[in-house]
């Protein structure tokens, strides 16, 4: 089969993505924000980078940081479409099945492209924030709505995102709550018994999503 995935460039996006290495299957990585180079830990899928500039111009960094509403205005002309880039994608690869790793950034910007092939299966998976917080997000509720009116498939972080779902009409099969993350790889060869245990390390995010107000 062959499999068209489409992320952001994230660590629990590679951690799922490596789960099919050796399966047999295609798998070609659509970097829906043409983030960074390409990513050594999965050197085994197909990835599609490099697609959003159509010229790379000497010191723009320097002039993103400096001059940011100058650097806005040259992107205007810079940037090539998602839309048309992903419907070129589309009809290179031929993909079997297309799989959107979060809402905002990795499924509403190829939308329409999808609905325009509304023949390939597409499969969708929540994470985080994702549904749950998407008004805070800037989503409104009718883009949230058309986006899962075309999924075919929907994967959740947990129960709670697939009501919010149904709320929103989705209709189609829910393959069920699995963690976004794809599983950690963990060394338990230094982890201490539970009594011996003397720290707790809570995780969250610093920001206005997930940031704990006291």
């Amino acid at each position: 089969m062959k499999i068209l995935m489409v992320s952001i460039p994230n660590h629990h996006f590679f951690q799922w993505v490596d789960q099919l290495k050796d399966s047999g299957h295609d798998v070609i990585w659509f970097d829906a924000s043409d983030g960074g180079s390409p990513v050594e830990r999965i050197n085994w899928v197909t990835q599609i980078k490099g697609w959003k500039l159509k010229w790379n111009f000497p010191m723009r960094h320097t002039v993103k940081h400096y001059f940011p509403k100058s650097y806005a205005l040259l992107q205007k002309y810079n940037e090539r479409d998602i839309t048309t880039v992903f419907e070129n994608i589309i009809q290179e690869y031929q993909p079997d099945i297309v799989h959107s790793f979060e809402m905002r950034l990795a499924g509403l910007p190829i939308l329409a492209v999808m609905q325009k092939h509304n023949s390939i299966p597409y499969i969708y998976s929540s994470w985080g924030s994702d549904l749950f917080y998407y008004p805070q997000l800037g989503i409104h509720e009718k883009a949230v709505s058309n986006f899962l009116e075309r999924v075919d498939y929907l994967i959740t972080d947990c129960q709670r995102d697939y009501n919010i779902a149904v709320a929103n009409g989705y209709t189609n099969a829910f393959l069920g709550v699995y963690p976004g993350n794809g599983g950690i790889t963990i060394d338990t060869t230094n982890i201490k018994d539970s009594p011996k245990r003397n720290t707790l390390t809570i995780k969250g995010y610093d920001d206005g999503v997930g940031m704990v107000r006291k």
